[in-house]
């Protein structure tokens, strides 16, 4: 679902390069006009904004049974200022292997939603995610690669590792 996302957010990007860019310039035979596709930028992004999710949790560790308490912040990514666009976040808990194992939504009121996520006695020990969004955020691909990839990482643990003896 997530490629699929991806897929469909590329074309819509090279969709709106088209008609912004490369046929007003075929169609005209000359050279784009800098602040003419500037203007065309900042209108995309006022018709298509991107929102951001921020989780601020209230621990950095978690034992198995315990409760992870965190509010939820949606903000647009262009001004950072709460978010009307989207109704609900979605916060999931993921395994290691980016397994969601857990899943919640809470209504957000002002861009802000107060929750908690049970960790279950029933899951493996070890290190989870948690990840939240919105619907709006489907629209536009996964972002960034999963967390894990990264951290799976011999180098980057080994990294890690020699930061924190430090």
């Amino acid at each position: 679902m997530r490629y699929i996302l991806a897929i469909y957010r590329s074309a819509l990007l090279i969709l709106a390069f088209l008609l912004t860019v490369a046929l007003p310039a075929a169609a005209g035979g000359g050279s784009v006009d800098a602040d003419a596709l500037s203007g065309k930028i900042k209108a995309f992004a006022s018709d298509f904004p991107d929102e951001r999710v921020y989780l601020h949790i209230d621990n950095t560790g978690y034992l198995l049974g315990e409760t992870v308490h965190f509010v939820a912040y949606v903000m647009r990514s262009d001004s950072l200022v709460p978010s009307g666009l989207s109704r609900y976040v979605y916060v999931d808990l993921l395994n290691a292997a980016g397994i969601p194992v857990a899943f919640k939504k809470f209504e957000l009121r002002g861009g802000r939603a107060a929750g908690s996520v049970e960790l279950p006695r029933t899951l493996q020990p070890g290190f989870y995610e948690l990840r939240g969004y919105t619907s709006w955020m489907l629209n536009f691909g996964g972002g960034e690669p999963h967390a894990w990839e990264k951290f799976n990482s011999k180098a980057y643990r080994s990294m890690l590792s020699d930061n924190f003896h430090k």
